[in-house]
């Protein structure tokens, strides 16, 4: 059993390697002129939050320019978006791919993981239930033989 230090030492480690170190940080403090693109820093997004999408991907049919990508998403409970990233965030542009058919007063997410929390019932309780195993398996890896 690991007393409370080790345990919020193990928590901290799981969410690092949960997130992979590829993503995480809030797109209203990068410089989106910077090295990374935004197709690139979907690319990020994609490898973070797979586990707890059916799908995601950029979107084929809306171009990205202005500074705005729009990203097709599928929940776990089926539901589809269109969503837009820019320096603002992610927001809701369509129920549907490739669609913006939103009013414009759609609130922005400043980071993909709470825009997921907002639209994905299931989102919680499947990033909980990530992150238990990775825990799991890190046990299992610092425990002696």
């Amino acid at each position: 059993m690991f007393c409370t230090t080790n345990f919020i030492e193990l928590i901290e480690i799981a969410i690092i390697a949960l997130s992979d170190s590829s993503y995480g940080h809030n797109l209203q403090n990068s410089n989106m002129d910077s090295d990374l693109n935004l197709a690139d820093e979907v690319d990020f997004i994609k490898k973070d939050v797979n586990f707890a999408v059916d799908y995601i991907d950029v979107s084929k049919e809306l171009p990205e320019k202005d500074g705005k990508i729009y990203i097709n998403i599928q929940t776990k409970e089926k539901d589809r978006f269109c969503v837009e990233l820019s320096s603002s965030g992610f927001t809701v542009v369509g129920k549907e791919y490739d669609c913006q058919n939103e009013d414009g007063t759609n609130r922005s997410y400043e980071t993909v993981y709470s825009l997921l929390s907002n639209i994905s019932s299931s989102y919680n309780r499947t990033f909980s239930d990530e992150l238990a195993r990775k825990l799991s398996n890190l046990q299992e890896q610092l425990e002696p033989n």
